[in-house]
Order: structure tokens, then sequence, then C-alpha cells
């Protein structure tokens, strides 16, 4: 029996893979490294999507520590590669014991969990 890897398996999605999949396969092929491409430190590396468009193209993917992953992202785009800034950022304060902070929340997200939520309530409710 051959075992199937990549594109020749039957659960090959290509480019439509999902977000935390797609984060796999990048570990899986990208070479590591040793520090921060960005600051150089020698921390924990993540992966970040340099375009935010999330294609499954290695040269398109930087190791970063945690806290240049945070203000690469934080500074353009959501996870989901949405645009944060202008009429779709909202910025909401959170308040909490010891802390206050601010999140910044992609107003194009909001809206589907929102519509998700909702379309899920009246599912609940037809079939009550």
């Amino acid at each position: 029996m051959t075992i199937h890897y990549g594109e020749d398996h039957h659960n090959w999605k290509g480019d439509e893979v999902s977000y935390s999949a797609l984060h796999i396969w990048v570990r899986r092929h990208k070479e590591p490294v040793a520090v921060c491409e960005h600051c150089g430190e020698d921390q924990k590396l993540e992966l970040a999507n340099r375009s935010h468009e999330y294609r499954r193209d290695l040269d398109d993917w930087l190791w970063l520590c945690r806290t240049c992953h945070r203000a690469f992202d934080a500074k353009t785009h959501c996870k989901r590669g949405h645009l944060l800034s202008g009429d779709n950022l909202k910025v909401k304060l959170r308040t909490g014991r010891n802390r206050d902070s601010t999140s910044r929340i992609c107003r194009t997200c909001d809206r589907e969990r929102e519509r998700l939520r909702q379309q899920e309530l009246r599912r609940r409710e037809k079939s009550a």
C-alpha cells in the first residue's frame, strides 16, 4: 500500500486549506531559523504571513518572535487578512483586575460572527 502525501493525497485542498492547516504545512516545509527574522532575538518563534493573504508560498512566511509577530499583525490586518484601519477598525477598551488594555477588532469579522450567531439562534428557535 502506498502512502500519499501533499498534492497526491485525496484530502489535499491546495490554496483552499484552513488557517491552522496552512500553518502546520508551512511549519513542516519552511526551514527553521534560530533567531527572529526581524529583531534577531533568540526567543520562541512563530510563523507570520508577510502578505496577510495566507498562500501556500514559503517565501511569504517569516519566523518572528511573539513580540514582533504581534506588532507586525496589529499594524495592518486581522488574522483573516482584512485591513485594520478606518471604518473596518473598532477599538475596544478592556478593563480587568490589575490591567487595562485595548483590543483592535476587525468590523468585517465582527459582523460575520454576529451574522453566524443570529443564524444559529434562528436555527435553534425553529427546532424547539
